[in-house]
């Protein structure tokens, strides 16, 4: 455990989120991870050109990543809940 804040954005404004969506392979072991750790408004930031970490996930990829929110949601909403003022 480094203690890296992964909440950080680079000068275009993308997290390490819109890295992870931007590869050529789906790493949803990490994703899934770093979900887990980041603030959950992470997952929905823009960066400077107004795209989201999902924008950047290839088309060939959309089915797994899909798949994978699908599977996730019930997490997904428990923690934007969470965090909603």
């Amino acid at each position: 455990q480094a203690q890296v804040n992964v909440n950080v954005r680079d000068n275009m404004g993308r997290t390490v989120l819109h890295d992870i969506c931007w590869r050529p392979r789906v790493e949803l072991e990490i994703f899934g991870f770093l979900m887990k750790v980041v603030d959950p408004a992470v997952l929905v930031f823009p960066d400077a050109r107004g795209h989201t970490p999902f924008d950047y996930c290839r088309e060939e990829h959309w089915p797994k990543w899909n798949k994978f929110l699908l599977e996730e949601r019930h997490y997904l909403v428990k923690q934007f809940k969470a965090a909603a003022p």
